[in-house]
Protein backbone atom coordinates (compact mmCIF):
# COMPACT_ATOMS: atom_id res chain seq x y z
CA UNK A 1 0.00 0.00 0.00
CA UNK A 2 1.45 3.25 -1.22
CA UNK A 3 1.86 6.49 1.32
CA UNK A 4 -0.93 8.07 -0.38
CA UNK A 5 -2.93 4.81 -0.13
CA UNK A 6 -2.41 4.93 3.72
CA UNK A 7 -3.05 7.90 3.76
CA UNK A 8 -6.60 7.86 2.40
CA UNK A 9 -7.24 4.97 4.55
CA UNK A 10 -6.52 6.76 7.61
CA UNK A 11 -8.78 9.98 6.25
CA UNK A 12 -12.34 7.04 6.17
CA UNK A 13 -12.69 8.45 9.52
CA UNK A 14 -12.85 12.09 8.52
CA UNK A 15 -15.06 11.70 5.46
CA UNK A 16 -17.50 9.15 7.72
CA UNK A 17 -18.04 11.99 10.16
CA UNK A 18 -18.91 14.34 7.44
CA UNK A 19 -21.19 11.67 6.03
CA UNK A 20 -23.38 12.23 9.58
CA UNK A 21 -22.71 16.22 9.27
CA UNK A 22 -24.42 16.10 5.48
CA UNK A 23 -26.82 14.22 6.91
CA UNK A 24 -27.73 16.41 9.87
CA UNK A 25 -28.04 18.82 7.60
CA UNK A 26 -31.03 17.18 4.84
CA UNK A 27 -32.68 16.51 8.60
CA UNK A 28 -32.46 19.93 9.62
CA UNK A 29 -33.64 21.24 6.31
CA UNK A 30 -36.53 19.10 6.10
CA UNK A 31 -37.07 20.17 9.71
CA UNK A 32 -37.11 23.41 9.11
CA UNK A 33 -39.12 23.03 5.75
CA UNK A 34 -42.12 21.25 7.44
CA UNK A 35 -41.91 23.71 10.74
CA UNK A 36 -42.79 26.87 8.71
CA UNK A 37 -44.53 25.00 5.65
CA UNK A 38 -47.43 27.76 4.90
CA UNK A 39 -44.38 30.55 4.06
CA UNK A 40 -44.05 31.02 0.47
CA UNK A 41 -42.34 33.08 -1.86
CA UNK A 42 -45.37 35.83 -1.13
CA UNK A 43 -44.73 35.63 2.46
CA UNK A 44 -48.15 34.97 3.45
CA UNK A 45 -49.44 31.70 5.05
CA UNK A 46 -51.13 28.97 3.02
CA UNK A 47 -53.23 26.05 4.23
CA UNK A 48 -51.10 22.92 4.70
CA UNK A 49 -51.30 19.61 2.92
CA UNK A 50 -52.11 16.71 4.95
CA UNK A 51 -50.35 14.45 2.23
CA UNK A 52 -46.99 16.84 2.41
CA UNK A 53 -47.00 15.91 6.53
CA UNK A 54 -47.20 11.70 5.37
CA UNK A 55 -44.72 12.21 2.72
CA UNK A 56 -42.48 14.39 5.52
CA UNK A 57 -42.54 11.63 7.92
CA UNK A 58 -41.16 8.28 5.67
CA UNK A 59 -38.60 10.79 4.30
CA UNK A 60 -38.13 12.12 8.18
CA UNK A 61 -37.91 8.24 8.63
CA UNK A 62 -35.40 6.91 5.81
CA UNK A 63 -32.79 10.47 6.83
CA UNK A 64 -32.77 8.93 10.87
CA UNK A 65 -31.93 5.62 9.40
CA UNK A 66 -28.87 6.44 7.40
CA UNK A 67 -28.21 8.74 10.42
CA UNK A 68 -28.06 5.79 12.57
CA UNK A 69 -26.55 3.55 10.05
CA UNK A 70 -23.14 6.30 9.09
CA UNK A 71 -23.02 6.43 12.97
CA UNK A 72 -22.31 2.67 13.37
CA UNK A 73 -20.30 2.62 9.74
CA UNK A 74 -18.13 6.09 11.80
CA UNK A 75 -17.79 3.74 15.16
CA UNK A 76 -16.44 0.89 13.06
CA UNK A 77 -14.18 2.74 11.34
CA UNK A 78 -12.99 4.63 13.97
CA UNK A 79 -12.26 1.47 15.95
CA UNK A 80 -10.72 -0.21 12.61
CA UNK A 81 -8.26 2.64 12.22
CA UNK A 82 -7.39 3.10 15.88
CA UNK A 83 -6.43 -0.72 16.01
CA UNK A 84 -4.34 0.21 13.33
CA UNK A 85 -2.56 2.75 14.74
CA UNK A 86 -1.80 1.12 17.80
CA UNK A 87 -0.01 -1.77 15.92
CA UNK A 88 2.90 0.28 14.49
CA UNK A 89 6.09 -0.89 15.61
CA UNK A 90 9.04 1.28 15.28
CA UNK A 91 12.97 0.57 15.90
CA UNK A 92 12.31 2.00 19.41
CA UNK A 93 9.62 2.23 22.08
CA UNK A 94 9.84 6.23 22.40
CA UNK A 95 9.43 6.63 18.36
CA UNK A 96 6.67 4.26 17.94
CA UNK A 97 4.55 5.97 20.62
CA UNK A 98 5.64 9.33 18.67
CA UNK A 99 4.18 8.08 15.41
CA UNK A 100 1.04 6.75 16.83
CA UNK A 101 0.68 9.78 18.18
CA UNK A 102 1.41 12.21 14.90
CA UNK A 103 -1.42 9.62 12.95
CA UNK A 104 -4.09 9.99 16.02
CA UNK A 105 -3.71 13.79 16.21
CA UNK A 106 -3.93 14.04 12.69
CA UNK A 107 -6.45 11.88 11.62
CA UNK A 108 -8.43 10.97 14.41
CA UNK A 109 -8.55 14.62 16.22
CA UNK A 110 -8.37 16.32 12.92
CA UNK A 111 -5.66 18.64 13.63
CA UNK A 112 -3.81 20.98 11.62
CA UNK A 113 0.20 20.22 11.25
CA UNK A 114 0.89 23.45 13.37
CA UNK A 115 -1.58 22.05 16.15
CA UNK A 116 -0.31 18.68 15.94
CA UNK A 117 3.59 20.20 16.53
CA UNK A 118 2.44 22.66 19.55
CA UNK A 119 0.51 19.65 21.20
CA UNK A 120 3.59 17.46 20.88
CA UNK A 121 5.84 20.17 21.64
CA UNK A 122 8.15 19.51 18.77
CA UNK A 123 8.65 21.83 15.19
CA UNK A 124 6.77 21.10 12.04
CA UNK A 125 9.68 20.29 10.31
CA UNK A 126 10.08 17.21 13.15
CA UNK A 127 6.47 16.37 13.13
CA UNK A 128 6.56 16.29 9.25
CA UNK A 129 9.51 13.65 9.52
CA UNK A 130 7.75 11.26 12.56
CA UNK A 131 4.79 11.55 10.16
CA UNK A 132 7.12 10.02 7.24
CA UNK A 133 8.16 6.86 9.58
CA UNK A 134 4.85 6.59 10.87
CA UNK A 135 3.37 6.09 7.20
CA UNK A 136 6.77 3.55 6.69
CA UNK A 137 5.49 2.17 9.66
CA UNK A 138 1.70 1.60 9.42
CA UNK A 139 0.71 -1.37 7.81
CA UNK A 140 -3.32 -1.41 8.06
CA UNK A 141 -4.81 -4.99 8.28
CA UNK A 142 -7.89 -6.45 6.95
CA UNK A 143 -10.30 -3.31 6.10
CA UNK A 144 -13.66 -3.78 7.28
CA UNK A 145 -16.57 -3.27 4.30
CA UNK A 146 -17.50 0.04 5.59
CA UNK A 147 -13.97 1.67 6.09
CA UNK A 148 -12.92 0.04 2.52
CA UNK A 149 -15.99 1.98 1.54
CA UNK A 150 -14.32 5.22 2.92
CA UNK A 151 -11.16 4.55 1.73
CA UNK A 152 -12.00 4.07 -1.45
CA UNK A 153 -14.36 7.20 -1.82
CA UNK A 154 -11.00 9.00 -0.78
CA UNK A 155 -8.64 7.73 -3.31
CA UNK A 156 -10.77 8.42 -6.28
Amino acid sequence: MTSAEKKAYLYGYKRARERIARLQIQYNQLFYSELMPGIQSDGMPHAHDPKGLEEYAARRDEILRSIAKAKQECIETLDEITWNIERIQSDSPKNTENEKTVLMLRYIEDLEWHEVAERMAYSRSHVDRLHGYALLHFRPVVMSRKAEKNFKDGAE
